[in-house]
């Protein structure tokens, strides 16, 4: 029951659940991802491309050695997620 909440405890709560969920779609799409950390994406290794992945999804195709069918399985999960 949410009756007795202040405003700002509501936005906290949005906060919370919002940045909970995006950590762990980062840790999905870092875990989908080939795991060399080799920069050839021009980011600091897989953590920092699935970053950039969840601000844009074309940007999986910036890793060289992910197959096209990882790189699918990484743009159907974020459609669904």
């Amino acid at each position: 029951k949410t009756d007795n909440l202040t405003e700002n405890d509501k936005k906290l709560i949005e906060f919370l659940f919002y940045t909970t969920m995006e950590a762990i779609k980062d840790k999905e799409v870092v875990s989908l991802l080939p795991g060399y950390n080799c920069g050839a994406c021009g980011k600091s290794g897989c953590k920092g491309l699935a970053i950039a992945i969840l601000e844009d999804k074309d940007n999986v195709d910036l890793c060289k050695p992910c197959k096209e069918i990882t790189k699918n399985e990484i743009k159907n999960f974020l459609e669904k997620h």
